[in-house]
């Protein structure tokens, strides 16, 4: 007879949405970026999920900032630990989670005003702990086809995950 396994697999992905300088959509839908959970992430849950490692917790942030960046040349791996070419961070979110249901999830949001994020080659987004840039924990990371973000557009990003 064989052990029963439990296995929880970590999945996420990342929206956005860029709209006008008020705010309104420029695309006719949100876009969508499949992303890595990175081993300092998975670490990240461990630790917040076991109360011997209180002083872990305490050391190790809340998920508090979303960063984006350009175009990279390495895509997302396991081993990642900051944005390839990080642009801009946001720690202006907003947290949802859904943790009654059998298939609980928890997201974060953010929107990046008229004058934040500007790049003309978007295409990389991060989950962190910290609103210092290049720096802490990352969570999830993912990459897409490039995009250009002005001084006349607002961009939405959201990150879900589940397990």
């Amino acid at each position: 007879m064989r052990d029963a396994i439990d296995l929880h697999v970590m999945k996420g992905r990342f929206g956005f949405m860029l709209g006008d300088a008020e705010g309104k959509p420029v695309w006719d839908e949100p876009k969508y970026a499949e992303n890595t959970v990175v081993t300092s992430g998975r670490a990240w849950v461990l630790k917040h999920i076991m109360s011997a490692q209180s002083t872990n917790v305490t050391a190790n942030p809340i998920i508090s900032a979303l960063a984006v960046g350009t175009v990279s040349a390495t895509g997302p791996t396991t081993s990642d630990t900051i944005l390839g070419s990080e642009v801009s961070r946001n720690t202006n979110m907003t947290e949802t989670d859904q943790t009654t249901s059998s298939a609980p999830y928890c997201v974060w949001a953010c929107s990046f005003a008229t004058g934040q994020g500007n790049a003309t080659n978007l295409a990389e987004f991060g989950l962190f702990n910290t609103s210092s840039a290049n720096v802490a924990t990352l969570l999830a990371r993912a990459t897409t086809t490039a995009f250009s973000k002005t001084t006349s557009n607002t961009l939405t990003v959201s990150y879900t995950i589940s397990i």
